[in-house]
């Protein structure tokens, strides 16, 4: 950090003798400029940046004390050091009371100014860093908030070349935390944090980070000077930070952004690149090099093997499902989320005999942050199959299955001369036995269940369709049209054709 200094004495043999004897670079202080009284320094103020003034208190027109006051009210970050040679106590009583930072004889020890200058920058690096951590702070929590962000602050700094992200997740989290208890977890978050912070300044940049999620963390670094080698850099504190943790990270960064659309660009970015970190052979890599990722999964021939195979009890449902997520692991950019998605539509279909009760891992939402592998999801998926598997087997989850099987056979064939025989058949049980399950299920005997069904059908058609009665009839699976009419009549009260009639005025009146 570079301190702009100002010298104000009214002679100027000193200000020279300041300015030239004293090995400012050696200390990262540059002279901005020489004033020979206080009204002179405060136009300079005006037009130049200052950070320390050292000032002589007796001047003419505005002596040191009276610049003193005024830069406290106007200048408020600048640091002041009056040297004099009058050795009087209330100078420096009022002095100090104006802020001053110190207060020394003419004429001036060196070591003690330079060990004065040292302090000062000490504290105003401190000042600094603690004012940009709080804009930091500021501006990251208005990005993940989606409110309006502004950095015009930092654009006024020459050496400011922007804001720079780091998205990291330690891998495998499920398997690797899931033995950790609740504190330790919170304690390890902490450390994560702190460490990348840590690394992070050690290699020079000011950084604040947070958590979007369980096992998703955001470090929002500032750069103060151009760097070269970012992907060496973040590959090194990504490294070192998984050694101290001992666990495994990887990182997701994205490209430097100083102007808000090249910040926010930035964000965006990092925070899709880190959801294929589980695709990305490398522990740290470039968010801007990333390939379009596939959302479009074809899996229907692995959900006809998985419904034959729970249905048979196949014993190579292992299999099945390994080659479902070898499948997956082939299409590369392929997120956890559309996994995620694919697998609760698939859990949908194969598991419709399942009560309401019955708890399934992707009836919820599944946090891929936790479950951040292709491994972690197979798991869960395996245990959901297991689970339903094992509900099959009990004496309610059987014949609920059973059923189940049987009323979805029935509502596919019920156009066909279907008998109970070939139901039971089908369910490999008897037809007596298929007689007492389905009674009990639906309260009905077959014949009576098969008529309602073909009757709900035909009252869909007559009222959506322009086919004939007698070709409905058939098409519901009644080769007899009287007798269709006369099971119509029995169900519904009226005939087929004043059923149409009604539905048909009603739908005109609506």
């Amino acid at each position: 950090m570079k301190l702009k200094l100002l010298i104000v004495d009214d002679e100027p043999i000193i200000c020279q003798g300041l300015k030239m004897t004293v090995p400012w670079d050696e200390f990262c202080v540059e002279v901005v400029g020489e004033a020979y009284d206080g009204e002179e320094a405060l136009s300079i103020l005006e037009e130049t940046h200052v950070d320390i003034i050292i000032t002589d208190v007796n001047m003419p027109v505005m002596d040191g004390l009276e610049l003193a006051e005024k830069v406290a009210k106007r200048f408020q970050h600048i640091r002041m050091i009056i040297i004099s040679g009058f050795d009087e106590f209330e100078y420096a009583k009022r002095a100090i009371r104006l802020g001053v930072s110190d207060y020394l004889l003419k004429p001036v020890d060196i070591d003690e100014l330079m060990k004065l200058v040292k302090v000062i920058q000490k504290e105003m690096e401190k000042e600094r860093d603690k004012t940009s951590i709080f804009s930091m702070k500021q501006l990251l929590s208005s990005i993940v908030m989606g409110q309006e962000v502004d950095i015009n602050v930092n654009l006024k700094d020459n050496n400011f070349s922007g804001y720079q992200f780091l998205c990291s997740e330690i891998d495998d989290y499920d398997s690797t935390i899931s033995q950790v208890n609740e504190d330790d977890r919170k304690l390890l978050k902490q450390r994560w944090k702190s460490k990348i912070s840590e690394e992070l300044r050690i290699k020079g940049l000011m950084s604040v980070s947070l958590f979007l999620d369980e096992n998703r963390l955001l470090t929002c670094c500032k750069v103060m000077n151009d760097l070269s080698d970012f992907a060496e850099l973040f590959y090194e504190v990504v490294e070192r930070v998984s050694n101290q943790l001992g666990f495994s990270l990887s990182g997701c960064y994205s490209s430097l952004g100083k102007e808000t659309h090249d910040i926010l660009k930035s964000y965006q970015l990092v925070t899709e690149g880190i959801e294929i970190v589980h695709c990305i052979a490398e522990k740290v890599y470039h968010a801007k090099t990333l390939p379009t990722h596939v959302t479009d999964l074809e899996i229907t021939r692995f959900e006809k093997c998985l419904s034959k195979m729970l249905s048979d009890e196949h014993p190579e449902i292992q299999k099945i499902i390994g080659d479902l997520f070898t499948h997956f692991e082939k299409n590369q950019m392929c997120l956890l989320n559309d996994v995620v998605n694919v697998l609760k539509k698939l859990e949908k279909k194969l598991f419709t005999n399942l009560p309401v009760y019955q708890y399934l891992r992707f009836s919820e939402n599944v946090n891929i942050t936790i479950y951040n592998s292709y491994k972690a999801i197979k798991c869960l998926f395996m245990k959901d199959i297991e689970d339903y598997i094992r509900f099959q087997s009990t004496t309610q989850g059987g014949q609920h299955w059973l059923i189940m099987k049987a009323v979805n056979y029935i509502k596919e064939n019920y156009a066909s001369d279907l008998k109970a025989s070939e139901v039971a058949n089908v369910i490999n049980v008897s037809p007596n036995y298929f007689s007492q399950l389905i009674k009990q299920e639906t309260g009905t005997h077959f014949n009576d269940y098969l008529h309602d069904v073909r009757l709900n059908q035909a009252k869909v058609l007559l009222k959506e369709t322009p086919f004939r009665v007698f070709e409905i009839a058939e098409m519901v699976g009644y080769k007899d049209y009287k007798y269709f009419v006369h099971i119509f009549k029995k169900s519904t009260t009226i005939t087929p054709t004043k059923y149409r009639k009604i539905v048909t005025d009603l739908s005109g009146e609506s």
